[in-house]
């Protein structure tokens, strides 16, 4: 499958800050990281959002899934932890 477009990441970008809005989720920034998105690490596209096992990598490793911006990466991860303090 092709890389994504630019209007493409974009069109993420903007819907993963319109979710974070309707959901009341606050992307924490990060100045140290790559993309400047906690939990988002450097890898190359598609950005995965994985939660990892007392944070490491191990094979029960969940997948979120992959993402064509890390914000929208991000996004799920954060809703994923917030489902488990409901």
């Amino acid at each position: 499958m092709p890389p994504p477009t630019d209007e493409e990441v974009e069109e993420d970008i903007v819907k993963a800050k319109a979710l974070c809005s309707e959901h009341g989720i606050i992307l924490m920034k990060d100045g140290d990281n790559f993309h400047g998105v906690k939990k988002i690490g450097p890898e190359d596209r598609p950005y995965q959002a994985i939660v990892k096992e007392k944070g490491k990598l191990t094979s029960s490793n969940k997948v979120l899934g992959n993402f064509i911006s890390p914000e929208m990466a991000a996004f799920e991860y954060a809703r994923h932890e917030g489902s488990k303090l409901s």
